[in-house]
């Protein structure tokens, strides 16, 4: 695993897969040369796209997972990030998508924006890789009333993601606010 996100003092046992940092990687392309093929999460980093380019210079495959970063809802901001984007887009990012042996996205409207961009490289529509029902006994519901008193003899229901506009959470909210009397029972 390649990564600009990891803290050297908070290692966990990953088995025989190994983390490098790519700020503090000194042979990157030989790294790449070692795999097989190259799967990389999100587009606009520069790290990923300096990966697309090594692959694609030295012939070595790689997927991408845009992570939603292709959708016309996340390109349409503001002006400056709208700029930067068509200029990176212009410069490097196009080409180096062209090049993608495959894609693959985790929602229908994630590929219905991926289409518009004309690629010709496989699409793969697959959810995130978990499975809710090897974790549903593992919860200490215990430490979670203690944490939580109201939440006892009551259903929960949880938004877990980043906040972003796109994914809802005021719509949600107000949603909630309408229908939470009708429903005493949930949290």
């Amino acid at each position: 695993i390649l990564t600009n996100d990891f803290d050297e003092n908070d290692i966990e046992d990953y088995g025989s897969c190994q983390l490098y940092k790519a700020s503090k990687l000194s042979n990157m392309l030989g790294l790449i040369e070692m795999s097989d093929i190259i799967h990389i999460n999100g587009i606009w980093p520069v790290i990923n796209n300096k990966v697309m380019k090594l692959c694609r210079e030295n012939e070595i495959k790689y997927v991408v997972t845009p992570r939603a970063s292709l959708m016309i809802s996340d390109i349409n901001k503001s002006f400056y990030k709208i700029l930067k984007k068509w200029v990176s887009w212009q410069v490097y990012m196009k080409k180096n998508l062209q090049h993608a042996a495959g894609f693959h996205v985790t929602a229908q409207n994630e590929l219905t924006d991926l289409k518009q961009f004309g690629f010709h490289a496989p699409v793969a529509l697959l959810p995130n890789g978990i499975n809710i029902a090897e974790y549903h006994e593992l919860v200490d519901k215990g430490c979670l009333y203690r944490l939580f008193p109201k939440l006892k003899g009551k259903k929960s229901f949880l938004f877990f993601s980043r906040i972003d506009p796109k994914k809802g959470l005021v719509l949600l909210a107000h949603a909630w606010g309408q229908i939470a009397k009708e429903y005493p029972n949930w949290h």
